[in-house]
């Protein structure tokens, strides 16, 4: 996927990072939907980052309460 936007970003000079803090665990999802929505989410991120800033991916687990969760997608723009 960053593959698809790194383009648009090396062209604003946008620093693009991955860091995957996640455990590789396997969740049940509709893969194209979520392909959507993070496509969604990265060219947002980089649309509207200034040029020359950076957006910053990280995939990490997530527990709240009893349940494990996922958090998949954390942009952060600087």
């Amino acid at each position: 996927m960053m593959q698809h936007v790194g383009p648009d970003a090396e062209e604003n000079r946008i620093d693009l990072t991955l860091e995957n803090l996640a455990s590789g665990q396997r969740i049940e999802l509709d893969a194209n939907r979520m392909t959507q929505v993070l496509l969604n989410l990265l060219v947002n991120a980089i649309r509207y980052t200034p040029e020359g800033g950076s957006v910053r991916v990280v995939l990490e687990d997530r527990r709240i309460g009893n349940k494990d969760f996922l958090k998949s997608l954390s942009p952060t723009l600087e």
